[in-house]
């Protein structure tokens, strides 16, 4: 789960950004779950994923804020 959940954003953004911050434009919208927040029981994983999909977004938005990509 982590592997497609997380680790699939993460290869696919930085693809994308090959092309996206060259040309100083371009969004990516990643949609997660209130599971990433919290969490309930027999979804450790699938929270885990989640939460890191959130952090990996809040994080790109960070580092490419001066690039106008987002």
């Amino acid at each position: 789960m982590v592997g497609i959940d997380l680790t699939g954003v993460f290869l696919i953004s930085q693809a994308v950004a090959r092309v996206m911050i060259p040309r100083r434009r371009g969004k990516i919208v990643n949609i997660t779950s209130v599971a990433g927040r919290a969490g309930s029981r027999g979804m450790a994983a699938y929270a885990a994923a989640k939460a890191g999909v959130t952090a990996l977004t809040q994080s790109l938005g960070a580092e490419w804020r001066a690039t106008a990509s987002r």
